[in-house]
């Protein structure tokens, strides 16, 4: 999935730049509308602080050293996404449901990438800030999807589809009930995501995110609306997300899930 994401972005003219990039810089600035990515070579710096005799004694060091991290993979989704999209809103509550549709698209590669990974591997990279998600609560949900690519991608989109109305500040009982409503017919697939997307940082929902969009969101419409055709209106009634799931159904399929 890394591999695919990655060659997707090269593709459509994405690129990197190795620079001092922090994680406050990338969280708060319009650089993901951008189509360079900026990042700072960490791994020398990493693998001294974890190895060295003396140094990797300081643990509180290599959690300074994730302030300077930015997730590579997140950002190149994010911009492939752009592509993908019809062309922003202009009004603003339609601006802030298409941002955070966006992005629940982007974290639900978030958790399949993670599902990909060995759980060391996992755990690994979520401590080190390379990857976002922890991956499934077990091996056992795990196995239950390797039997069926459509039954994942029905999950995939139900943690998109939860994922999204906790970014719309939906209560996390409402969040369960109108995911295990939607999705939970013939197996717990809706209860599973709504439990995973509600573990999304506290910070980045209540924080990160509305700040972003309340600092950017007009530029930001502007700059996203360059594509010939129409804009994307998503529904303000959180039970009716056709037009979510088809535009999940392009994203999941794009990416080969």
């Amino acid at each position: 999935l890394y591999r695919r994401s990655r060659t997707t972005f090269i593709s459509k003219g994405g690129a990197y730049h190795p620079t001092l990039n922090t994680s406050p810089r990338t969280l708060s600035s319009l650089a993901l509308l951008e189509s360079v990515i900026e990042y700072s070579p960490m791994d020398r710096e990493y693998l001294w602080a974890a190895s060295d005799r003396i140094q990797r004694n300081h643990e509180d060091y290599l959690f300074q050293l994730r302030g300077l991290i930015s997730n590579l993979f997140h950002e190149q989704n994010h911009r492939i996404l752009w592509q993908l999209l019809p062309n922003a809103p202009k009004k603003r509550d339609s601006m802030r449901r298409y941002l955070n549709f966006a992005e629940s698209l982007v974290v639900a590669l978030d958790m399949a990438l993670s599902d990909q990974l060995s759980p060391s591997l996992r755990s690994l990279f979520h401590l080190s800030g390379v990857i976002y998600d922890k991956g499934l609560d077990s091996d056992q949900l795990k196995k239950s999807f390797q039997s069926s690519k459509r039954n994942y991608r029905n999950y995939l989109q139900a943690c998109a589809y939860s994922t999204f109305l906790l970014l719309e500040h939906y209560e996390p009982d409402e969040i369960l009930k109108a995911t295990q409503v939607r999705f939970d017919a013939e197996s717990p697939i809706g209860t599973w995501a709504a439990k995973r997307s509600l573990r999304l940082d506290a910070e980045f929902v209540k924080k990160t995110n509305p700040f972003w969009q309340f600092k950017n969101w007009k530029e930001a419409s502007e700059r996203l609306q360059a594509k010939p055709g129409t804009h994307l209106e998503l529904s303000d009634d959180p039970m009716n997300p056709l037009i979510h799931y088809l535009w999940a159904e392009k994203w999941f399929a794009l990416m080969g899930l």
